[in-house]
């Protein structure tokens, strides 16, 4: 032992530190990590240190001979067991999302329709509500089964080009192996060049994929497909961080409690709502009349489903319910015909499911950036006009009604020979008018 071993082991001896790779009952290999050039004699020289009280986490510290770290010390490391502490969520954990890439696969598609015919149609002798949960859970269930969970694995250069570097790669893996089982000028040699083979490669396969990102992404711009172009600039810089402004209260204090900051949202849509709205004689009598369409009246069609089923644009964000336009596209038959039991079902019993009532707040913060804002304003939308507005947030339940809901305005306690708006149909089924504009302070 020279002087620095032993300055190293008074430093271990100070601060309560230990040697993880003297711990562990390993091969001789193993154990070494560094070979003299001229005695040929093996030393270990890379050492791990860690705490004595985290010593039991520790599973084993090895050296790796074959991993090609372009030094003449071999790599070093600790396989680690930790125990992450438990966090608590308010928001509940939602749905897995269906992977809708493989919906493009006819042979997925057709299993699909296969095994939704044989889980729907619904029960029979049960109110709406039922019949809409299990048409509900049917279709994301057999859907998730089919197509498989999203991952969210990012493509990256090296996996777009892995089948040219990977033999690469195993050829400079195989040239070092043989340099350290036999070291000569000639086997050096050899490694130098895998390596610089291997390097070139690497440069040029990330150049054309950087090249050929960059092209798509101005060709959608340039023809016009915004989510293209998105798609593309989301692809080149990865995932983003969630940065939200935080919440005050009515005094103008930043809430930084979760709870606090729910009991806050509480108050402010209690005191929004609880407000009356006084509509004067002189203003409905300044409405335009126009004769009632009783013809209205009568029940939606199987047509009038499929025209409202034919308008859904694909590639949407889903809902909570996280069953996306593709899926449902996959099984148009099977689904629209039980679709139009369900409804014709809540058209005779007078009502919806609670899913087609509830409305999916979404919170947008203003001023593009600032994190905290005095008197930060929000726009509260509700999800049963996102469609109609061109939002791309909207959940199945209000997706397809939403359009019979304008053309059977059967619930409306409105006057005689009043001409209806698509806004007042909306505030007097969700008793929310479709934009409003919000100050907490």
């Amino acid at each position: 032992m020279n002087e620095n071993g032993q300055h190293l082991l008074e430093f271990c001896c100070y601060y309560g530190l230990c040697v993880s790779n003297t711990f562990f009952n390993t091969k001789l290999q193993h154990r070494v990590s560094w070979r003299h050039p001229r005695s040929k004699h093996w030393h270990q020289l890379d050492l791990i240190l860690t705490r004595c009280s985290s010593l039991p986490n520790i599973m084993i510290t090895r050296s790796y001979q074959s991993a090609d770290c372009d030094t003449d010390h071999s790599l070093v490391c600790s396989r680690v067991k930790l125990r992450t502490k438990r966090l608590y969520y308010t928001k509940k954990e939602g749905r897995p999302r269906i992977d809708i890439s493989k919906t493009r696969n006819q042979r997925k598609v057709k299993e699909f329709a296969q095994a939704l015919e044989e889980t729907l149609p619904g029960p029979a002798n049960v109110n709406a509500s039922e019949r809409w949960e299990h048409f509900k859970n049917a279709v994301y269930n057999t859907a998730l089964s089919t197509f498989g969970k999203k991952t969210k694995k990012m493509a990256d250069w090296f996996e777009a080009h892995s089948e040219e570097l990977m033999p690469a790669i195993e050829d400079k893996r195989r040239a070092l192996a043989v340099y350290k089982a036999c070291p000569s000028e000639y086997n050096l040699q050899a490694l130098r060049a895998a390596r610089s083979k291997v390097q070139q490669a690497a440069r040029r396969c990330s150049n054309d994929y950087w090249l050929q990102l960059c092209s798509q992404i101005q060709i959608a711009a340039g023809t016009g497909n915004i989510k293209g172009m998105y798609d593309g600039i989301k692809q080149a810089l990865g995932t983003m961080q969630k940065k939200s402004a935080p919440l005050k209260s009515a005094t103008g204090v930043v809430i930084q409690d979760r709870a606090q900051q729910m009991e806050r949202w509480v108050q402010h849509y209690s005191e929004l709502y609880s407000r009356e709205n006084v509509v004067t004689e002189e203003a409905l009598n300044n409405i335009e009349c126009l004769p009632v369409l009783e013809e209205l009246d009568s029940e939606p069609t199987l047509a009038e489903i499929k025209a409202v089923f034919d308008s859904l644009a694909s590639g949407k964000a889903p809902g909570r319910d996280n069953i996306p336009v593709e899926v449902l596209k996959c099984g148009k038959e099977i689904i629209i015909t039980e679709l139009y039991e369900v409804f014709c079902l809540c058209w005779r019993e007078g009502g919806v499911p609670q899913d087609m009532k509830d409305a999916n707040i979404v919170t947008l913060y203003k001023n593009k950036g600032r994190t905290i804002l005095k008197g930060c304003s929000y726009l509260c939308l509700a999800l049963r006009s996102a469609r109609q507005h061109g939002m791309s947030s909207l959940s199945l339940p209000a997706s397809l009604p939403l359009p019979m809901i304008y053309q059977y305005p059967v619930s409306l306690k409105i006057r005689p020979n009043v001409k209806i708006s698509p806004s007042m149909i909306f505030q007097d089924a969700c008793n929310i008018s479709p934009i409003q504009k919000i100050s907490p302070s």
